[in-house]
């Protein structure tokens, strides 16, 4: 299916607020917004440690491949 892009706004908001209570107790709250981008952030590298794990190149960890 494609994206419906109508809903991103909704997401967006929704992930911010609800980050609001972990930025008020360890941050601001004025970076509650750059929530959703940590959390792509997170992903792809989840994805890309993943994907070379599968593809047999391992990973880099303290000068050496695991």
């Amino acid at each position: 299916g494609q994206l419906d892009r109508r809903w991103l706004p909704a997401t967006w908001l929704a992930a911010t607020v609800a980050g609001l209570p972990w930025t008020r107790r360890f941050g601001s709250p004025a970076l509650a917004p750059a929530i959703p981008l940590a959390a792509l952030f997170v992903q792809l590298a989840a994805v890309w440690g993943i994907s070379n794990r599968a593809l047999g190149r391992g990973l880099p960890w303290k000068g050496r491949r695991v």
